[in-house]
């Protein structure tokens, strides 16, 4: 096998197991530590296009989170003034290519070491950063405001891929439910900053394009880590 044949053999295993949950064809044709390899490089093409890896994706998502807290804001201020029309749900849909970083910007899943080529396979393994988890088929992630029965008092649950998560925010407050008041106040006052054009330096001519350059100064150095792991997984494919 080349190692683009293992590579595509990774990729179809994960469409078996998705669609037809099976793994006795392509999946079969790599052992654990094959799959290990792969799903690792996976997580380090994503942990640094979308996730914590560069300092500038979690900001991306400052405008979307921003508009999310604002819908919600907007909709409890309504109620709150005696407004009988409020919305029962906002949705919006997305690629995961939107999803990761807006995870991101609120500190879900991240580990408190970094994710490279040279990570010690032990501390490796208990990364939280799993982007086959993250962000599967149909992922998704909600904010589920709840009114208490006493009062004008407001919670919110975070729920991704419909199962309860903590924000950092909610469990330094030792609960799963955050007070929207104070949720408000963290990452409105956060995302109220960002401005795209300022955290991705773009600058271009005007009425054109912009041109966005890499805010991080580690890039270079994360960009030949990323190619040493591919290099890594591709010889040991090959070696097979």
């Amino acid at each position: 096998l080349t190692a683009k044949d293992a590579a595509s053999l990774y990729t179809l295993c994960g469409f078996e197991l998705g669609h037809l949950n099976t793994t006795s064809r392509a999946c079969s044709l790599l052992d654990p530590s094959d799959l290990e390899a792969f799903e690792y490089l996976d997580d380090l093409k994503h942990y640094y296009k979308k996730g914590a890896g560069h300092h500038v994706t979690r900001h991306m998502a400052c405008p979307l989170l921003r508009h999310l807290l604002g819908v919600i804001q907007d909709n409890v201020q309504g109620k709150r003034k005696g407004k009988k029309k409020s919305i029962k749900s906002y949705l919006m849909f997305a690629h995961a290519e939107t999803l990761v970083p807006l995870l991101t910007l609120l500190g879900l899943y991240e580990d408190d070491f970094k994710l490279t080529a040279t990570t010690p396979t032990s501390l490796r393994q208990t990364r939280s950063f799993r982007s086959s988890l993250i962000t599967p088929m149909a992922s998704n992630f909600l904010l589920v405001v709840y009114k208490c029965s006493h009062g004008t008092t407001y919670r919110v649950r975070a729920l991704h891929n419909e199962r309860t998560v903590t924000l950092p925010l909610c469990k330094r407050h030792g609960s799963s439910y955050c007070s929207l008041d104070q949720l408000l106040s963290a990452y409105l006052s956060n995302t109220s900053t960002c401005d795209f054009d300022t955290v991705c330096q773009c600058q271009g001519p005007e009425g054109g394009a912009s041109v966005c350059g890499e805010s991080d100064p580690d890039n270079k150095q994360q960009q030949q880590q990323q190619g040493e792991v591919g290099g890594r997984s591709n010889g040991k494919a090959n070696g097979k």
